[in-house]
């Protein structure tokens, strides 16, 4: 190994790399020592890890970590010989380890470790930042369960690619380790939805916790540029600043401040039915100053509550349940120190009301208009002692043989909605109530069912199909279809339990179907149709033989490239559909118009394609399975979607291409048509398509491939649809014979 010695200033501020053994999983990492460097004082030490694009083996390819983050204004000297912070100079001690591939939190603290016998550490002031796949590890070291965030005074993670689970955020919180989080609000690559979620967990479990995030409004991954940059500030700190006001002690480091005192008026217990206490922090008080915040926050215990006054010396809890809470109450003084108590309140369960129970609702149609009601009553320890009934709301009209048995009998009812409430006491005064709901519909006046399958009919081969038609009225309402087939030869129904059926495959004979027609009251009607398939008809003076078609011979091909409407493929024989409705928001539900055939022809066809986040653009596209023009741009998604071709010949079958490409990232996309899974790799994939022959249109015209994705993303290119020729005449829906 070569080791660099580059000088930032006119003395020893410099950085280098060195090679060691602290972890399999590094074998180096750069160096950088501030200037002065003496090992007669201890100074902050910060550990930067960087991104999956910086991987290596910690030698030769070292210098892939001076690329992006810290070490990048390190290189270039834009990084600050020292920084000052409440009146105090600080200066950096700044490790950035190679790894070789994803690190694990052991192998973090392993390197902290390291730099603790190798160098002159304040061990108060050991901070950890990383960027992308080093924010994620910034993340999960700090969180991890073997309690890694006591040794550290403040953390900075930057777009971390490291799932929110409850577990982590809430040791995070526990911990109260300070937190700077910091996010692209668009990242294509690794969700802004991980920083948002570990900061609200943070701060649902710990609503004092020294967290915050900035969220830059931009499309791209690379947060790291804006947050590493010295000159950039958000509330007059620098991240660097801001990371320095903090100590291991997890207080904010401001000159001479002493700590303030929390107080609480100490743990109590209550018996139900009350359901509320008081949180009294009245004897908190601050040693060289004044208390300026207070904050209550439930720690633990059961997740009914309410507090009122959170923010006050004085609170109440409320809606407590059985079980013991866990209170903090955390108190911040006029120079922004912070000290918390915590408190526990026992709540004990009291004696349980009773249950009533008026039965389940009840409907009734006219002419009946009595009904014998089912109630019922519990105590729990003791016994019901009094049944009593009463009318809510509902029409005048109504009569009970008892009101206070469980189970009356009511009537005289006419039509509409009646509310009745029973109400039960049990044998130590105490009372509940529940309401039943008794519904009394108007009579039903109907006409008697009648089906109708439609008129008896004829077809002649080649043509092997037919459409049934038939309707049903009177009855009840909520009609139900059925067809079925009472003599003639095999066949295949299409929608049998529609009014309209399609039969398909039909040879020379006769043929009954039945229609069976069922009403909302399970009345039943049927009508039979009679269908004759006669023999081919050969006309006068075209006595030659009909040709057999096979194979693709004619077929009309479809081609479409998905667009974001400015990067068209400018192609007479390719489609360009637009599947962006905002820019700035993911797309549902987009419709095309009616495709192209390749040959200028307007089809029938058209697409409708279920979600599409937004259109990402591939780098040094080439052409291979599609033009490049059309591989260079990608419909990207992160949930399962749904791609539905309309406007098909029912009963064709078509050949389907799918393509799928992405630059730079591995991101598998899996195809699934009628259960037949597609797996295609995505990444920088030129050759690789999705095929599907011989897919036949259903009875609707309709065909429906779903994407979904293995990893972060599935991608959709374009497609290309193949109309297949058929020696058997397609399926029509305009025609009945």
């Amino acid at each position: 190994v070569i080791l660099q010695l580059v000088s930032l200033t006119a003395v020893a501020q410099s950085f280098r790399p060195k090679t060691f053994n602290a972890t399999s999983n590094s074998g180096g990492y750069y160096e950088y020592l501030p200037e002065g460097y003496s090992s007669s004082q201890s100074y902050p030490l910060l550990i930067a890890v960087h991104g999956i694009g910086e991987l290596g083996n910690g030698t030769s390819q070292i210098g892939k970590v001076l690329n992006n983050g810290v070490f990048r204004y390190i290189k270039t000297g834009q990084f600050p010989k020292s920084f000052n912070v409440n009146g105090s100079n600080f200066k950096f001690i700044v490790i950035a380890p190679q790894f070789k591939k994803w690190p694990s939190p052991l192998d973090v603290n392993k390197i902290i470790d390291y730099a603790v016998k190798t160098y002159k550490v304040d061990q108060n002031r050991i901070y950890v930042t990383g960027l992308s796949m080093g924010g994620g590890v910034t993340w999960d070291y700090a969180a991890n369960q073997a309690g890694y965030a006591s040794r550290l005074a403040a953390i900075v993670p930057v777009c971390g690619a490291s799932f929110n689970d409850i577990g982590r955020s809430n040791r995070l919180a526990d911990s109260k380790i300070p937190v700077w989080a910091t996010h692209n609000s668009n990242d294509p690559t690794v969700t802004v939805g991980n920083t948002n979620g570990y900061i609200s967990q943070i701060l649902r479990r710990n609503p004092s916790a020294p967290v915050k995030k900035s969220i830059f409004y931009n499309f791209s991954h690379d947060a790291w540029t804006t947050t590493y940059n010295p000159a950039w500030r958000e509330n007059g700190k620098n991240v660097y600043e801001w990371m320095l006001q903090y100590t291991k002690s997890r207080g904010a480091t401001t000159a001479s401040n002493k700590v303030p005192v929390a107080e609480t008026s100490g743990n109590t217990a209550v018996t139900l039915p009350t359901n509320a206490a008081f949180l009294d922090g009245t004897k908190s008080y601050d040693p060289d100053g004044s208390i300026s915040k207070y904050a209550w926050a439930k720690i633990s215990g059961p997740s009914s509550l309410s507090i009122v006054a959170g923010t006050s010396s004085k609170a109440i809890a409320k809606d407590l349940t059985t079980g013991v809470y866990v209170f903090r109450l955390t108190v911040t003084d006029n120079k922004g120190a912070t000290a918390t108590k915590d408190m526990q309140i026992t709540v004990n369960a009291g004696s349980k009301p009773p249950v009533a129970n008026a039965g389940g609702n009840i409907t009734l149609t006219l002419p009946s208009n009595s009904v014998a009601l089912r109630a019922s009553g519990s105590a729990s320890g003791g016994t019901i002692t009094s049944y009593k009934w009463s009318k809510i709301s509902g029409p005048a009209s109504f009569a009970s043989s008892s009101l206070t048995s469980p189970t009356p009998t009511v009537s005289n009812l006419s039509q509409g909605v009646y509310v009745l409430r029973l109400t039960v006491t049990d044998n130590r005064g105490a009372s509940a109530s529940n309401d039943m709901t008794l519904t009394v519909k108007p009579p039903v006046v109907t006409t008697p069912l009648v089906a109708n399958a439609g008129s008896d009919a004829s077809v002649s081969l080649p043509i092997n199909y037919h459409i049934l038609k038939g309707s049903g009225s009177g009855g009840s309402g909520g009609l139900r279809y059925s067809w079925n087939k009472i003599s003639g030869g095999n066949v295949n129904l299409v929608s049998p339990l529609g009014s309209i059926s399609n039969i398909l495959l039909l040879t020379q004979g006769s043929y009954v179907f039945e229609l069976t027609v069922t009403d909302s009251r399970g009345v039943t009607a049927k009508d039979r149709v009679n269908i004759s398939v006669l023999g081919k008809i050969t006309l006068p003076g075209n006595n030659a033989p009909e040709k057999p078609s096979s194979g693709n011979a004619g077929a009309k091909v479809i081609n479409v490239n998905l667009t974001n409407g400015a990067k068209n493929y400018s192609s007479k024989e390719w489609n360009n559909w637009n599947v962006v409705k905002n820019t700035n928001t993911a797309s549902e539900y987009i419709t095309s118009s009616r495709f192209n055939y390749s040959n200028g022809q307007t089809s029938t066809v058209s697409a409708m394609l279920t979600h599409s986040q937004q259109i990402y653009l591939n780098d040094n596209s080439k052409a291979g399975m599609a033009p490049k023009e059309v591989l260079e741009s990608a419909s990207y998604s992160t949930v399962l979607r749904t791609l539905r071709l309309s406007g098909l010949t029912p009963g064709k079958t078509y050949d389907i291409e799918l393509y799928s490409s992405r630059s730079n990232s591995d991101n598998p996309t899996k195809f699934i048509l009628n259960g037949a899974v597609q797996m295609i790799n995505s990444n920088n994939n030129q050759n690789n398509k999705a095929a599907y022959a011989n897919v036949r249109a259903n009875g609707a015209g309709i065909i429906e491939v779903q994407l979904t994705r293995t990893k972060t993303y599935n991608y959709l290119n374009g497609f290309k649809l193949t109309e297949k020729g058929s020696s058997t005449a397609a399926l029509s829906t305009e025609n009945d014979a």
